[in-house]
């Protein structure tokens, strides 16, 4: 016990680990926040700036976003991580997820025309954000485990996840106090009600720019490996 607390306090001093855990908390609050600022936007009258949807179609929304979900869990993921490496997989996915956040309120504009194609758009880009958000969070998982020693891994496992419901809990009311903010100020784009999306879009461009600076390609070779 004392040997697996001085790998466990050892593995906390590696950049490697750290880098991960952090970007594990910040993918988690991104989903959430994301997902409970769709729900009180798309709420909205299409005047004031949302798509006018019932509560059963946010619901439908979410339905939709699971196929994208499952399709990547069990198909695309597993080719990915196995052609790129899990580092290049996490890139690549929230890659994608960042200009599916900021595209989202765009489907605004679509809300007073064919509600056909409205939908087809906004059910893409949830299938999209789901299946890229799982995607990337699939891939963190594995760059956590990668960095662990082999005697630490659940420890920092269960810290990890520790970590990410801490950010989960802070994401929903930062998120919807800012978009609360964003349509009352009465500025411009980027700041109306556009501004958290393209925050979240920001902040995932933020963690794969960090993945490039911060981690190398050794994160997807498992420790007791090298």
């Amino acid at each position: 016990l004392i040997y697996t607390g001085k790998q466990f306090m050892t593995a906390l001093r590696t950049r490697a680990v750290l880098v991960t855990m952090l970007l594990y908390a910040v993918h988690a609050a991104v989903w959430l926040c994301f997902d409970e600022v769709f729900a009180v936007w798309a709420l909205q009258s299409v005047s004031v700036v949302g798509l006018a949807v019932q509560e059963k179609s946010i619901g439908l929304a979410h339905a939709i976003s699971g196929v994208g979900m499952l399709f990547l869990q069990l198909f695309a993921y597993p080719a990915l991580d196995k052609s790129v490496g899990s580092r290049r997989a996490f890139q690549i996915t929230i890659g994608i997820l960042a200009p599916t956040c900021a595209l989202m309120p765009w489907t605004n504009l679509l809300a007073s025309g064919s509600i056909i194609f409205l939908w087809i758009c906004v059910g893409t880009l949830m299938a999209l954000k789901s299946a890229m958000g799982t995607g990337g969070m699939a891939a963190i998982n594995l760059m956590i485990n990668n960095a662990s020693d082999p005697k630490s891994v659940g420890s920092i496992n269960g810290l990890s996840a520790s970590i990410a419901a801490a950010s989960r809990l802070v994401a929903p009311t930062l998120g919807c106090s800012t978009y609360a903010w964003s349509l009352n100020n009465g500025m411009p784009f980027p700041l109306n009600f556009h501004f958290v999306f393209l925050v979240l879009g920001l902040v995932c461009v933020g963690m794969v720019v960090a993945t490039q600076v911060w981690l190398d390609r050794t994160i997807d070779i498992r420790r007791k490996a090298r």
